[in-house]
């Protein structure tokens, strides 16, 4: 118990002096990207009900879920953890954590859209966001730290510590294609890959990379040209003014 506190307050503190060391111009384009890939489905529920989703598309509530069932699957096996009591553990830990950020993010934004955002306006909403967020990766990364140990436990909050409803879109998208299954493990993959080189990323031209080096995994996955174009559809960012987005075939 002990060694599993210490660990957690170095992960705490790594993440701490990381956070410390982003600009402002950096924290002002991450809490816009948050938007980008969460503001859909908040902004969709003013009463807390409906579906989840993000870029635009709405999943209902079972079908996130599903969506939440195959990520933990996918960096379970990327982590080579196959006890299914473990996997068990992790999925009903990712669950909560995940249905309790978005419980607090349909307040923020009902704040938001309220004009209740109080003293200090954008700064100070991006900053409770921020808080947020790292609330719930900590009560996340305290509940995996019971079954994984510690690289096992980095490596799984770089995905699943993301809360990423734009993963949640990408995972159902890939598994409505009905792909053998070798096919959608290579997918799934490479679908979580996109998502923790984007969270780490500093910079567009690291995301643009990710973004090329996904569309090359989903072809060599076996994908056709369209669902390779159906499920990278959602990695486009827009940049610019009116008319400034891009389109589909990245």
């Amino acid at each position: 118990m002990q060694l599993q506190t210490l660990r957690s307050d170095a992960w705490r503190c790594r993440k701490q002096q990381e956070d410390q060391i982003m600009n402002r111009a950096y924290t002002f384009a991450c809490f816009f990207a948050s938007l980008l890939f969460v503001a859909p489905s908040v902004l969709a529920q003013p009463g807390g009900g409906g579906g989840f989703g993000g870029r635009g598309v709405q999943l209902t509530e079972d079908e996130t879920k599903a969506a939440w069932k195959l990520e933990v699957q996918t960096i379970a096996a990327s982590l080579h953890v196959d006890d299914q009591n473990a996997i068990d553990t992790i999925t009903k830990a990712y669950a909560k954590a995940r249905m309790a950020m978005a419980a607090d993010q349909r307040n923020l934004f009902a704040q938001m859209r309220g004009g209740g955002g109080g003293e200090g306006g954008f700064a100070a909403m991006r900053d409770k966001f921020v808080a947020l967020r790292t609330k719930h990766r900590n009560a996340l990364h305290d509940s995996l730290g019971d079954v994984l140990n510690g690289q096992q436990l980095d490596e799984a909050m770089r995905t699943l510590g993301s809360f990423s409803e734009l993963w949640d879109v990408m995972i159902h998208t890939v598994a409505g294609f009905g792909l053998k299954a070798d096919s959608q493990r290579k997918a799934l993959q490479a679908v979580a890959v996109f998502v923790g080189q984007t969270g780490a990323a500093r910079d567009m031209g690291a995301i643009d990379t990710a973004r090329a080096s996904f569309k090359a995994a989903m072809h060599d996955a076996g994908l056709d040209d369209d669902q390779v174009a159906e499920v990278t559809r959602f990695t486009q960012l827009r940049r610019g003014g009116r008319g400034g987005g891009r389109g589909r075939g990245g």
